[in-house]
């Protein structure tokens, strides 16, 4: 496993939330606004890290143009020198309903009640024209 960064722009890193195949979650702090937030690194190198940062650049873009309870906030997007392209958003405290599917440990109703909220980002998304193209139990973040 890598070692945890001190800093990501002027983000500090407190540490590591989740890797997946693209890259690596950061929880960190705004030094300036004094706030958490998540920080997410892409794995690239090259043509892919130049692609990886104007793909983050739409992502942010994209974000911005939806105001809604159930879709994460975007704050910035940049490239550090050392790690690369990356995007700084909203913190979430809970996990997945991928992990809580895994658990088996919500009733029907919380389960119904969080997918209604999904599909109610969702639609604000389409309104949008925005299609998503990930959604996945794993994507969808329940706060504490």
């Amino acid at each position: 496993m890598a070692e945890v960064p001190q800093f990501i722009g002027r983000y500090q890193v407190k540490r590591t939330l989740g890797h997946g195949a693209m890259g690596t979650v950061y929880l960190a702090e705004d030094p300036v606004l004094k706030r958490q937030l998540a920080i997410k690194v892409v794995r690239a190198v090259g043509e892919e890290r130049s692609n990886a940062l104007e793909r983050f650049k739409r992502e942010a873009e994209i974000s911005a143009q939806l105001n809604h309870p159930n879709v994460v906030i975007i704050f910035d997007v940049g490239e550090d020198p050392v790690h690369g392209p990356f995007l700084a958003m909203e913190f979430v405290e809970g996990c997945s309903l991928g992990k809580f599917v895994r658990e088996g440990s919500l009733d029907l109703e919380t389960r119904f009640g969080i997918l209604i909220q999904a599909m109610r980002a969702l639609r604000a998304a389409h309104r949008h024209a925005i299609v998503h193209r990930d959604i996945k139990p794993d994507n969808i973040l329940v706060a504490e």
